[in-house]
């Protein structure tokens, strides 16, 4: 049992630089925890991506700062399946995809084809269900949830509470 320290965060931040294929932000200050990761990722030479935000918000200074550097600009979902795709093959565990498909019997569909086939079927609100994507990719629910679960963990994705339904941030 170990308390949180503030130096942990450091390491942390450049763990998930490191295991990272690229890092988008949707918000952060100049000088947040989040740009501890971005400033790992640069060091990585990892794929960087923003959203820009007004300029006098507060949680943006960062967002720009990855933009002023060269980060691409990430405006809708549309942008961000698109940067996802761009930043390569390995950004969707393609390998891996291919092996658990040929385990699971599962059409071979890596996780870049199934976040493009969610902004595809996601309605106004930006909401997809589990039940229109297994139809529209030729999956399994139950082969979904892990993409899904690795989307919602990089913020991708959030899951709509009480429903079966998910919302493209």
């Amino acid at each position: 049992d170990q308390k949180v320290r503030k130096y942990h965060f450091r390491r942390r931040n450049r763990l998930i630089a490191a295991l990272s294929r690229g890092v988008f932000v949707l918000r952060a200050g100049e000088k947040s925890g989040t740009m501890l990761t971005v400033e790992a990722a640069r060091v990585l030479e990892r794929p960087l991506a923003a959203m820009p935000g007004a300029p006098d918000e507060p949680h943006v200074g960062g967002c720009h700062d990855i933009l002023r550097g060269g980060g691409a600009i990430i405006a809708n979902a549309s942008d961000l399946a698109r940067w996802w795709r761009e930043i390569g093959p390995e950004c969707c565990h393609d390998n891996e995809q291919r092996e658990i498909g040929q385990a699971i019997g599962e059409p071979n569909l890596p996780e870049c084809e199934i976040l493009q086939a969610a902004v595809e079927l996601a309605d106004e609100g930006r909401a997809f269900s589990i039940e229109g994507l297994t139809r529209a990719t030729g999956r399994s629910a139950s082969a979904l949830q892990s993409v899904l679960l690795r989307h919602e963990l990089a913020g991708v994705i959030e899951k709509v509470s009480g429903a079966d339904r998910y919302r493209i941030r």
